[in-house]
């Protein structure tokens, strides 16, 4: 098992040649626009002229009966440690990192294990590519050894003796003996520590921004999960919540603090993984009205 921790991007020295000042384990609590002042969970206050927010998301965690049980994870490292004692896993969710986390099982543990995915959904990645592309994830899942569970609410978590799981609830009666549960429920902008900044924010929780990637403040600016930005195609607020799209969002961003007013106008562009076949997504196909396969 690989410690991300032992794996920084950057080397010290690449930082120290850039002249950049970081700071790990170090959060932020308050920011103050008027002063133009961060502060620290230590106490520590930091000047700025341009400030830019690029926290990231956090993940939705589960609070469900059972979610505190010894057996249900979130976390990578977890799920990994879990997984190797597990005989039955189940993956709750339909989205990205759930069908993710499904194939990346049955594919490790060729057979070893059940592994079962529960959606709401008739098929997985329904919401965000339709019924007829989720029909054909579904087929290369069920095709692996996943058993899907579609259209399926789970209520609750059993717990053992021990203080580990024995089973899920379904809101239709079915109760599944697993002894890990993973969600795959998504996240959310990590913005909480700017509920007092008094700047303007989507109902979703990212920070409203406009095509430069500027705030309601001319001196914040913000790049990545948390940014709510116009579509340059038709101007429509969307916030996508892929690495790739973030790390050209911080370029803009850094640009635009320099007074260089380029507008964000990239398509954005991710993909998917399972079972050696790729799943690539181009622009933004919220409200879409035809398929074509």
């Amino acid at each position: 098992m690989i410690d991300a921790r032992k794996k920084p991007l950057r080397p010290a020295e690449f930082f120290a040649e850039a002249d950049i000042d970081y700071k790990l384990s170090s959060s932020v609590v308050d920011i103050n626009r008027t002063a133009k002042k961060v502060v620290l969970q230590s106490g520590e206050v930091l000047d700025y002229d341009k400030l830019c927010l690029a926290t990231g998301t956090k993940v939705r965690k589960s609070k469900m009966p059972g979610s505190e049980l010894r057996g249900v994870h979130e976390d990578q490292e977890a799920i990994k440690a879990g997984a190797a004692n597990a005989s039955a896993i189940a993956v709750v969710g339909s989205s990205w990192i759930a069908t993710e986390v499904a194939s990346a099982l049955v594919t490790k543990y060729k057979g070893q294990k059940e592994v079962y995915l529960i959606q709401t959904t008739e098929f997985p990645l329904e919401r965000a590519l339709g019924k007829e592309v989720g029909a054909l994830v579904a087929q290369d899942h069920t095709k692996a050894g996943v058993k899907i569970l579609a259209q399926e609410n789970v209520i609750g978590i059993n717990g053992n003796a021990e203080g580990g799981v024995r089973s899920i609830k379904l809101e239709s009666g079915k109760e599944v003996d697993v002894d890990v549960v993973v969600f795959g429920k998504g996240v959310t902008p990590a913005t909480e520590f700017l509920s007092n900044s008094g700047l303007d924010f989507e109902r979703d929780g990212g920070v409203t921004c406009n095509p430069f990637l500027q705030t309601s403040d001319a001196n914040i600016f913000a790049a990545g999960d948390i940014v709510s930005y116009p579509y340059w195609v038709d101007g429509k607020r969307t916030r996508t919540e892929h690495w790739n799209v973030a790390l050209d969002q911080g370029t803009f961003a850094a640009f635009n603090m320099l007074g260089k007013l380029v507008p964000y106008g990239s398509v954005p562009f991710f993909w998917t993984r399972n079972y050696n076949k790729s799943i690539q997504y181009c622009g933004n196909g919220a409200g879409a009205t035809s398929i074509h396969i």
